[in-house]
């Protein structure tokens, strides 16, 4: 359809033209523009969680709620968000364009991503702590610039909620490579305050904390289950990090919030397959990491496997393959070993103790996940 690869807006004459409407009209920009702006924003953050580029940039066309697009007759108006669309449609697209510009001078090699082994950012691109900077004051200018439906608050909507949640797993990304070794302690030199990339990360990881208890807190008795997924993977993945960080300090603390989001995982595992793969990339990595016990890791697999848990399908878990990173740290060297099914397959048979009980009362956390 011709809806990526320029930067600005596009002539009517370069899209196909539809039956029954013409290539001007308010439908057909509206029904392109939603397109490209629908799928920019769920491959931008797919390639957020997968440490990866498949855009070279956003689409040259109008956000839907934002814009104004002029047509021939010579009236100008903004083109109306769909009914159907979060009230962070606008914001969220504001922040993919964002997230864009990080995954791209992070990860984009200019080749197609075809599921080839990828070496992580230092074998190509070594991005500066200068250039994290100026990418983390374009997020936080973006988080101050909200409008007051979408700041963060009790009342939030999933979406927006759900759009916090990448804000924060993107920071944890900027980030990353700048909290091990003599990198963690740099400091900031575009910010006022004395600040860190290690701090900025913490800070991250202690928010998604808090988005993840309260979406399940608002959003779980209405069924709605798969929202904080994104959310969860990148707080468990953080939580098992062996960089320095505030949070190793507490173990007891860690294995809390893992269990949180183990949890959450445990409730939707048996309507996606791809559930128990995420599931066991996350124990072997918190085993390796000594975040939780080989006696917690057995007592979820023993969940995972329990009669009426899974539904089961031809193609088991261990056939299904995931580029989502897993372990962030090995994802910095290499990607292509950090996903959940090369970290998955680490954790080999773990049999089920009926004796054995989780670290954390999940159930009874006020919130949960």
């Amino acid at each position: 359809m011709g809806l990526f690869g320029a930067g600005e807006p596009f002539p009517g004459s370069m899209f196909a033209e539809p039956t029954g409407l013409g290539l001007n009209s308010c439908q057909w920009i509206r029904a392109t523009s939603h397109t490209a702006w629908g799928v920019f924003l769920n491959q931008t953050f797919t390639d957020l969680h997968s440490r990866s580029c498949a855009f070279q940039g956003p689409p040259g066309l109008p956000i839907l709620g934002r814009d104004a697009y002029k047509s021939d007759d010579g009236l100008v108006s903004i083109i109306p968000r769909p009914s159907y669309t979060d009230v962070s449609f606008v914001s969220e697209c504001e922040l993919a364009m964002i997230v864009h510009d990080m995954v791209q001078l992070y990860y984009y090699t200019g080749e197609p991503d075809d599921g080839t082994p990828l070496s992580g950012i230092s074998a190509g691109r070594n991005p500066s702590l200068e250039q994290a900077e100026s990418l983390f004051q374009r997020l936080l200018l973006w988080a101050v610039g909200l409008p007051l439906a979408c700041v963060r608050g009790d009342q939030n909507s999933s979406g927006t909620m759900f759009m916090h949640m990448h804000f924060h797993a993107a920071v944890i990304a900027l980030f990353q490579p700048f909290i091990y070794g003599p990198l963690q302690r740099l400091r900031f030199q575009s910010f006022d305050t004395q600040g860190s990339a290690l701090c900025a990360f913490n800070s991250s990881v202690d928010q998604l904390k808090r988005l993840v208890i309260n979406h399940r807190s608002t959003f779980e008795l209405q069924g709605n289950l798969l929202g904080p997924l994104s959310g969860s993977l990148a707080l468990a993945s953080s939580l098992c990090q062996n960089g320095p960080s505030a949070e190793r300090k507490d173990d007891a603390v860690r294995q809390y919030y893992f269990a949180v989001c183990i949890t959450g995982l445990l409730r939707i595992v048996g309507r996606f397959e791809v559930i128990k793969v995420y599931i066991q990339g996350l124990l072997a990595l918190a085993l390796s990491t000594h975040t939780i016990t080989t006696q917690y890791a057995e007592w979820v697999m023993g969940e995972v496997t329990r009669p009426g848990k899974t539904q089961g399908t031809p193609m088991g878990a261990k056939h299904i393959t995931s580029n989502v990173v897993v372990d962030y740290e090995l994802a910095l060297t290499d990607r292509s070993s950090a996903t959940y099914d090369k970290v998955a397959a680490r954790l080999g048979k773990v049999d089920r103790s009926d004796e054995i009980e989780p670290t954390a009362d999940v159930d009874h956390v006020s919130g949960g996940f």
